[in-house]
């Protein structure tokens, strides 16, 4: 089964100024939902995936790879450590406009075996998720302080791999 989510969000930087967010490891674990480390290992990284709450802790480990990197696209793909049947690949495309850059986010993720019955919760899940995590990148970028709420529904969100 495949799932694909997607979000677009318009953040008051530039292009250039916007992209190392989207590339450097230490730059993604300070915004994207979940993400507790990225590690370097070679031309992959380790990554470090999952939630920690007050009642329960969960995470996926995960192998991942920029395999594009230009001035208007990044992709990076996702697989499992020990096996290929689970692939993840995000794409951003960025567009400049104005003095900001429109970011849209697409992760589409191939699951074997998973029920349709989960496709289209797991998709709304998902596409919140990302949506929330570029709020996150909006915000840490232009030093802005994101509401107490919107802190507080991120710690429920899905943990996804961008």
């Amino acid at each position: 089964m495949s799932i694909r989510a997607a979000a677009t969000a318009t953040i008051p930087v530039r292009r250039d100024v916007l992209l190392p967010w989207l590339v450097e490891p230490d730059r993604l674990c300070r915004w994207v939902i979940g993400l507790h480390t990225m590690t370097a290992v070679g031309d992959q990284f380790s990554v470090d995936l999952g939630i920690t709450g007050a009642v329960y802790a969960r995470g996926t480990q995960l192998v991942a790879e920029v395999a594009e990197h230009t001035a208007d696209r990044v992709v990076r793909r996702y697989r499992l450590p020990s096996a290929d049947e689970y692939s993840r690949t995000v794409t951003y495309h960025l567009t400049s406009i104005g003095a900001g850059t429109r970011v849209e986010c697409v992760a589409e993720t191939v699951v074997p075996g998973l029920s349709r019955s989960v496709e289209g919760p797991a998709q709304r899940r998902e596409c919140a998720s990302i949506a929330a995590s570029l709020q996150r990148l909006s915000a840490v970028v232009t030093g802005s302080q994101r509401s107490l709420l919107a802190r507080w529904l991120d710690r429920r969100r899905v943990a996804v791999g961008l």
